[in-house]
């Protein structure tokens, strides 16, 4: 077998592993949640949980909290990996969940909720993908997800895109989805770290994606 066709052979197999754990599994869950919707361009904005079908390639999401995910007391982080820098405001976690493929931890501004945010920052750690390439992962992994939404897609400059990349995606023209990211991937020996901040509007403006790039640059690992 020649490099080529071994490369791919793990580009797809890395693009399957990527799709598996970034969802939580819809059957083990389907029991404790409230509404689970077909995910699609016009209801995207309702999804709080997503889930994946067995078997199913389609995307589904939970419109409200899994029952065992709620809790009387405010929620914590589950094992945060990053220092992160937030701006003068408060923020509080809003959500968290860790298996055995993803660490999630989403922080909201004080005073929103999880299924109504303005503005949201989420932490993601895939200890299974080890060493792969950070820009394989956002443009094999992640970017096809988003086709449907048309998005406005722009990459900051970066000295080893492989080790770790910066980008941004606008949704624009969609009013229910309507949103600007920012992310920060970073690929190392211990698994995959990234850092996302995304506001629902269609651009956040050249003072706040400053800020916001800076935010994410000074976060540690």
């Amino acid at each position: 077998m020649n490099n080529q066709s071994s490369a791919s052979i793990q580009n797809l197999a890395f693009v399957s592993i990527i799709l598996s754990s970034l969802f939580l599994c819809f059957s083990s869950n389907l029991s404790t949640v409230a509404e689970v919707i077909l995910v699609t361009p016009d209801n995207g904005h309702k999804c709080v949980s997503y889930l994946k079908k067995e078997g199913d390639t389609r995307q589904f999401c939970s419109t409200e909290l899994l029952e065992n995910e709620v809790s009387e007391n405010a929620p914590q982080a589950k094992d945060e990996k990053w220092n992160l820098v937030f701006d003068k405001r408060k923020w509080t976690i809003g959500w968290s969940q860790e298996t055995d493929d993803v660490t999630i931890n989403e922080y909201i501004l004080e005073g929103e909720k999880i299924d109504n945010w303005t503005e949201l920052i989420t932490t993601q750690y895939f200890p299974n993908l080890k060493n792969i390439s950070a820009e394989a992962f956002v443009k094999k992994g992640f970017i096809p997800g988003l086709k449907e939404f048309k998005p406005e897609i722009s990459f900051f400059p970066a000295e080893n895109p492989e080790q770790e990349l910066f980008w941004e995606f606008k949704i624009k023209d969609n009013p229910l989805n309507e949103q600007d990211e920012i992310q920060r991937v970073v690929s190392t020996e211990n698994g995959l770290y990234i850092i996302h901040y995304v506001i629902k509007e269609a651009d956040m403006g050249k003072s706040l994606r400053e800020q916001w790039i800076n935010n994410l640059k000074q976060a540690s690992l």
